[in-house]
């Protein structure tokens, strides 16, 4: 059995437990590690962290399930996982190992707490000196009573016959227990205990043995010179002046007994020494000089009792507004919520801890990943940098690591300078360039045709006007060409019925001419039927052989709005011009009356006949009353030729910044050098990119100018009507369409956005549709979006990336990711910066191991300096606190902890933390919705060269077929 002083306190207590009949305790050893272990996770700084959350699905390594079957999990073979058994608590701690892990984000070892887990102040429970040399080791104590040990083991020894000066050897070893003691408490410390604890009692138990021996006459002089101490010290205990620590442990009462205490204690050794043998007497010395270790322990316990008890009085910033357990719980379902979202993880950066630094709650560890999963995406993200910042290299790199997490998803790319979709072709299976046969408006209707020529604001554009009139413009247009685009298809659809008819008909009376022939059967009146039914079939196929008028391509767009602002003017009146209302006949529209009584009246005879005889030959919509047909032809025909030539004039130019660029595009052609805007069926089909097809629109600005914009527009129109209908179904019904989500792209998004985008950004979180934009500056998008529409386009997003940009930029950014919520208090509530004075240490000289003079400071340090004192200067009375007293003059060697700072509501970015981190490449501050709670932090972010996009899809596309 290893008999040790542990050993010896577990033989009391078990005999204890045994007297008084109590069941066998815990071991000394056990009880103390496991105190030890509660104090430490109690105060261990990760309040707020939540690295592992209970679960009733446990996650068991190989080699690990005996363990968990121990502790009463069992297998469940549908999940292939071990669970906790209904009856047992999920979130005992036994099971805390092997609770599911927090994502790599998510977890917080670096957690700044100002609470303990059992809500006490942390300033109570923890010094500055804690947190950088650590506190006492039980050990200690065992170096205060190995001095007087060996002591009286050297005492003993050396009243052996002969051979007993042999003992004094044994004075080293002394040595490295007041050495050790050194290193800990100080060199005065060290001094004193070993005089106190090992010389003096030695000299003491030796000199009495001999005096006693010789006569008692040094007795004598010991007894006077105790009686001579109990006076001085009496009187001291009166007269002395009493320090602030000692007042708070009963001052000059408390004196008084320590002093009669330890008079006693001598008073008993002398009697001992008296009365005793002498090879006896001499040890009380020793006996007396092992309680100086308590006594040490009861002085440093007390002193640090006080600065507990003062740093709490002082220090109190974790208890003003306690908000730390809703901290606590948003973090936790953070956490809960990260771990069912089984989306692939995409790292935006790497976190630097400058918000850990500066105590926010909802922030990263230093070097931790920062990013979002795929399904946070479709929270949008919005990319702000100015010019040069490597903004589209940002987003290179975050496709390619999407691409590279294999999950199932569509690239729409789009680009306001219309070159990102060239620079990454490599990760898209269509681009739309020149060359390809692309129909422009194919896939839209009416109302999605004017949706993207309206969508972005021009340069040009007079607001009022154009929202008032030109808009509406281009919207009667849109009508009137879709319903003589569908009425000539109707119409050549009854032509073709009627062409199939009369050919039927002709061969029916060709049989019956042959047969009545065949009998010498008269047939004259057969052939002239069958020449009228010819002559008519003629007629119907001349129809149909004839190019269709209307077709739905920008070019037969254009051809309406000439024929709209065609305008006959008279002496009298405006009218209408000739084009349009033979298209308003075409689609059968009521008679206007235009000036003449006579032809209004012949014409609505005729137009009552044709309801009458040919009813489908009009237009379904012009017989609804208040159809957007007859409102569009109530406009062009009546309301639009009464404005002034120069008001439809001013309307018209704004129409044409929309037309004239993509009927004038050099380079909107196919490979054949046909315009796209004659195209009306192209070979790309935009609602592909809803099966999981990547597209981007490559029209480079300098190439195609505005006209690059507006085709954009129109095909991202095209998307957008696709992801609406989603929310029509449910997500299983066009899933199992073959449909997938979508991951749109618009870089420099300030010329793009819209109307359009206002509208389908919150409709798409639904639908699976995750948007990024990105854009140089708050600026841009407040010009495309005036007034309260900017705020609605941004508040779309929930995501953001912030580099280098425009102060005003800056100063919206400031106000959307708002203050550090659970710092908004007014009090002078201070509280001390624990990782600040731990940093401040490390950079102090003291610390530096290859500072020139590292020696010194060597010994700088076994002379005390370096401690770390919480000070603080009283704004009154100037008098500084340390400790638990008040110092009028700052100690030189101690390092103060930063104690300054009152709690106070503080932006989550300052002005100056925008302009002074965010001023190089590859940083951005990152501000997520990261499962449901907000994270955020300066973060150093990658890029992909525009020189390795090919090497690094290649790379990605052989893995893929590895795998």
């Amino acid at each position: 059995m290893n008999i040790n002083l542990y050993s010896l306190l577990d033989l009391a207590t078990h005999l204890k437990h045994r007297i008084l009949l109590r069941s066998a305790p815990q071991g000394v050893v056990g009880a103390m590690r496991l105190k030890a272990a509660v104090s430490y996770k109690n105060v261990q700084g990760l309040v707020n962290a939540h690295n592992r959350v209970s679960s009733r699905k446990l996650v068991v390594p190989a080699g690990r399930e005996e363990n968990a079957k121990d502790l009463g999990a069992v297998y469940d073979e549908t999940t292939d996982t071990y669970v906790v058994p209904k009856g047992m608590d999920e979130k005992d701690e036994k099971f805390a190992v092997f609770w599911p892990s927090a994502p790599l984000d998510l977890q917080n070892q670096e957690g700044r707490v100002e609470l303990t887990r059992d809500g006490r102040l942390i300033e109570s429970r923890v010094a500055p000196s804690d947190k950088l040399q650590g506190g006492d080791s039980t050990a200690l104590f065992l170096m205060y009573a190995a001095l007087p040990i060996l002591g009286s083991a050297i005492a003993a020894l050396t009243l052996v016959p002969y051979v007993g000066w042999l003992a004094w050897l044994l004075v080293v070893a002394a040595v490295p227990y007041a050495w050790a003691i050194f290193r800990s408490e100080g060199a005065v410390e060290a001094f004193r205990a070993a005089a106190l604890t090992f010389v003096l009692p030695l000299a003491a138990a030796k000199g009495l043995v001999a005096a006693a021996g010789d006569g008692g006459l040094a007795l004598d002089i010991v007894v006077a010179g105790y009686c001579l101490y109990l006076m001085g010290g009496f009187v001291y205990c009166l007269a002395a002046p009493v320090e602030d620590d000692q007042e708070a442990w009963g001052g000059r009462w408390s004196r008084l007994k320590s002093f009669f205490g330890w008079s006693a204690g001598i008073a008993v050794a002398l009697v001992t020494t008296m009365i005793l043998p002498p090879v006896i007497a001499g040890f009380a010395w020793f006996a007396l000089a092992g309680a100086y270790g308590f006594v040490y322990y009861a002085r440093d316990y007390k002193e640090r009792t006080l600065v507990l008890q003062s740093q709490s009085a002082r220090f109190q910033l974790g208890k003003h507004g306690l908000l730390e357990s809703s901290t606590a719980e948003a973090l936790e379902a953070q956490v809960r919520k990260a771990l069912a979202d089984k989306s692939p993880f995409i790292q935006f950066g790497t976190a630097l801890g400058h918000q850990k630094k500066k105590g926010a709650r909802f922030c990263y560890d230093t070097n931790s990943p920062a990013g979002i999963t795929i399904e946070d995406m479709f929270m949008h993200t919005m990319i702000w940098a100015e010019s040069g910042m490597g903004k589209s290299a940002y987003i290179r790199w975050l496709m390619a690591e999407i691409l590279k997490s294999g999950y199932p998803c569509a690239f729409a790319v789009f680009c306001g300078k219309g070159a990102l979709a060239g620079e990454v072709r490599g990760m898209l299976e269509t681009v739309i360039e020149t060359g390809v046969h692309l129909g422009l408006i194919e896939g839209l209707d009416a109302q999605g045709v004017k949706a993207a020529l309206t969508n972005t604001r021009m340069e040009d554009d007079d607001g009022d006007i154009w929202k008032s009139v030109s808009a509406d413009l281009i919207d009667h247009a849109c009508v009137i060409l879709e319903a003589l685009h569908q009425h000539e298809l109707f119409i050549r659809a009854l032509d073709a019925s009627a062409k199939f008819g009369l050919e039927n008909e002709i061969q029916g009376l060709l049989l019956v001419k042959d047969r009545d022939e065949a009998s010498g059967i008269e047939t004259s009146d057969l052939d002239q039927a069958i020449a009228d039914l010819e002559q008519r079939l003629a007629v119907r196929k001349d129809a149909l052989a004839q190019e269709r008028e209307w077709q739905w391509t920008m070019q037969r767009l254009n051809k309406v709005l000439i024929a709209i602002n065609d305008i006959r003017t008279t002496n009298t009146s405006a009218l209408p011009g000739e084009s349009l209302l033979a298209a308003a006949n075409f689609l059968g529209v009521h008679p206007l009356h235009l000036g003449n009584d006579e032809q209004y009246a012949a014409a609505k005879v005729d137009w009552a006949h044709r309801l009458e005889s040919a009813r489908e030959t009009i237009h379904p919509d012009l017989l609804i009353s208040g159809s957007l047909l007859q409102m569009s032809f109530e406009f062009v025909l009546k309301r639009w030729p009464t404005y002034p030539a120069e008001t439809r004039g001013s309307f018209m130019a704004n129409v044409d910044r929309r037309i004239t660029p993509l009927m004038r595009g050099k380079y909107l052609v196919d490979s054949a050098g046909v315009p796209w805007h004659s195209i009306e069926r192209g070979q790309v089909n935009v609602s592909d990119v809803l099966k999981g097809v990547s597209l981007g629109v490559n029209v480079p600005d300098t190439r195609h100018g505005t006209a690059g914009i507006l085709v954009q527009n129109l095909i991202a129109q095209r998307l957008n009507n696709g992801i609406k209908l989603r929310n029509e179904v449910p997500e299983e019904e066009w899933r199992a369409r073959g449909e997938l989500p979508v991951i749109l792209i618009k870089d420099e998004c300030q010329n793009l956005i819209g109307r359009e985008d206002q509208i389908i950004l919150p409709i798409c979180r639904q639908t699976k549709m995750a948007c990024f934009y990105a854009t140089q500056n708050v600026d841009g998008i407040r010009v495309k979006l005036p007034g309260d529409s900017a705020d609605q386009f941004l508040g779309s997003f929930q995501n953001y990336a912030l580099g280098r940009t425009t102060p005003t930029s800056y100063k919206y950014a400031e106000s959307r990711f708002g203050v550090e919520e659970m710092t908004t208090y007014k009090q002078k509530a201070v509280g001390l910066d624990y990782a600040g004075g731990i940093e401040m240490a490390m950079d102090n000289a003291l610390f530096d191991p290859d500072h020139p003079n590292a020696a010194g400071m060597k010994q700088l340090r076994r002379a005390g300096a370096g401690r770390l004192i919480a000070t603080h200067v009283d704004p009154v009375t100037k008098t500084r606190w340390v400790g638990q007293k008040q110092k009028g003059v700052k100690a030189t060697k101690d390092i103060e902890v930063p104690a300054s700072g009152h709690r106070e509501a503080q932006p989550l970015f300052t002005q100056a933390e925008f302009t002074g981190l965010l001023n190089q490449q590859g940083r951005f501050i990152l501000w997520f919705n990261r499962a449901g709670v907000r994270r955020s932090d300066i973060c150093k972010t990658p890029y992909l060269p525009l020189d390795r996009v090919d090497e690094v899809v290649k790379a990605i596309n052989e893995k893929r077929e590895a795998a």
